[in-house]
């Protein structure tokens, strides 16, 4: 049976309509697709910006506390900017949105307790001003790595005319640039100096580990309401026989520091901490062993025993309820009238902080933001 043109044709335009059809519903699908991957970019962008905000709140909340701290004189982790669960913790900044600012301190039992609030940053052992005599000693090297080859070129680095032409020659010729010649001002610009990475796995680890004890900000002396067991260890190493402590002996003065800073329930960042309100460390702890009279008071000679801080490290991090976005900012920040005054003009400005690098407070000079990083 033959089929007629008429028939034919009908089916060619069935055919036909329903290719067109498909394509259509390609299109379609494709169109709705990208849609939602727009939606979905757009809900990102908004999260993050959200985010962002978020953050530059959290900041503004630490401000307000460093900045209405009561007692200027001592600083300690029991302060409202240093343990604050309720206005650091979680706390609600939007709808779905929760803002946590929050860092570290050791209990008696040499356990890390999460404190809620800003880091001290001067708890930490300023490399800019350190005693060479305190960074050739043995522990140093056998920690991190630093020996004296090290030593040299650190001292290079940080000193404004260390007369060593030969190291400028090989920064010149190897980077082409030259040395600082002035303090450091990143953990990053470690690793510009000459032969910061060894050919030891075992010695650059040792090295990575600065970043728990090391700062770039303050006057050098380390505050010893909030250091740690790590700083206090890395301070208390000394060449000088005259001055040396034994192991048992350095342990000793570092447990007695602790126990009496975190109080009777051996907790850090709670009411009953006491503080050190002046640098007779040894009075307030109850020791007159000569050892660690010495070493306390050479530390006070070289202006590297404080109570007090003008410098703050903020780790914040926000989340969302629906878990889809989480963004962290590392931020310093700096209270001193000193800083304000010689940077003046040269404080770090960030973009997304154009408009809040100086919080005014009536009584006090502005808050600083110093460095800030947003991940």
């Amino acid at each position: 049976m033959k089929l007629c043109s008429k028939e034919i044709n009908s089916g060619s335009i069935i055919i036909l309509a329903l290719w067109v059809l498909a394509l259509l519903s390609l299109f379609a699908v494709g169109l709705g697709y990208r849609g939602t991957i727009e939606l979905r970019l757009t809900g990102l962008y908004i999260n993050k910006m959200k985010a962002s905000y978020a953050l530059q709140q959290g900041l503004y909340t630490v401000f307000f506390h460093i900045a209405n701290d009561s007692d200027r004189k001592v600083d300690a982790y029991n302060e409202s900017w240093g343990n604050n669960t309720d206005a650091f913790f979680e706390s609600e900044i939007d709808e779905g949105v929760k803002l946590t600012v929050a860092h570290t301190a050791e209990s008696n039992d040499n356990e890390l307790i999460t404190l809620y609030g800003a880091e001290d940053e001067e708890s930490r052992i300023n490399i800019n001003v350190l005693p060479t005599s305190i960074l050739s000693s043995e522990y140093w090297e056998e920690e991190f790595g630093i020996d004296d080859d090290l030593i040299e070129v650190i001292d290079h680095w940080r000193q404004k005319n260390s007369g060593n032409k030969e190291l400028d020659a090989w920064y010149e010729s190897t980077y082409g640039y030259e040395a600082r010649h002035g303090n450091i001002q990143l953990l990053e610009e470690l690793h510009f100096l000459k032969n910061f990475f060894s050919n030891s796995s075992d010695k650059n680890k040792s090295r990575a580990r600065l970043k728990n004890i090391i700062t770039f900000w303050g006057k050098g002396a380390v505050n010893f309401n909030t250091a740690s067991r790590e700083v206090l260890s890395a301070l208390f190493a000394m060449q000088s026989d005259q001055k040396e402590m034994s192991k048992s002996e350095r342990d000793d003065l570092i447990r007695l520091i602790i126990e009496y800073r975190n109080g009777d329930d051996g907790l850090p960042g709670t009411e009953d901490d006491q503080i050190f309100k002046d640098q007779n460390i040894e009075t307030a702890i109850g020791t007159h062993e000569a050892s660690k009279m010495t070493m306390l008071n050479w530390l006070r000679t070289k202006k590297l025993v404080g109570v007090t801080s003008d410098f703050f490290r903020i780790e914040a991090e926000v989340t969302f309820d629906d878990k889809k976005l989480q963004r962290k900012v590392t931020a310093i920040v700096s209270r001193s009238k000193d800083y304000a005054r010689e940077n003046k003009t040269t404080t770090e400005r960030n973009k997304t902080l154009s408009v809040i690098d100086e919080k005014k407070d009536e009584e006090y000079d502005p808050m600083r933001i110093i460095k800030y990083f947003e991940e």
